[in-house]
């Protein structure tokens, strides 16, 4: 798994800009992702992909009848919260890449390795 250290590193040899600008650059360009998606729950990197928000509204969840090895009295149930979640989608070029680097034929689906 690359972090983000990684990244700012081949992005400094890349485009031979020093890595503390790149550093400052990738700290930036986050901030910026997060405060749109903030304002405008979309954010759209052409080629790329997209970040949008999704949100699960609030529920009542019914209790298991064994929890962590205990009998739980059936009938009782909790309140779930409200979910945000931060989704992407991946774009065309980065659909066509991923294909080409997994030689993949169709819709057949690849495990990830990292998990």
């Amino acid at each position: 798994m690359k972090k983000k250290g990684d990244l700012d590193r081949t992005a400094s040899e890349l485009t031979k800009i020093p890595p503390y600008v790149v550093k400052l650059v990738t700290r930036a360009w986050v901030e910026a992702i997060q405060a749109a998606l903030v304002d405008d729950g979309v954010v759209q990197i052409d080629s790329f992909g997209t970040f949008s928000i999704m949100t699960q509204a609030a529920r009542q969840q019914a209790l298991p009848r064994r929890q962590f090895g205990k009998k739980v009295v059936p009938g009782n149930s909790v309140d779930v919260p409200i979910k945000i979640r931060v989704v992407f989608r991946k774009g065309s070029q980065l659909k066509q890449v991923l294909k080409q680097r997994y030689d993949i034929q169709g819709e057949a689906s690849v495990k990830s390795k990292h998990r």
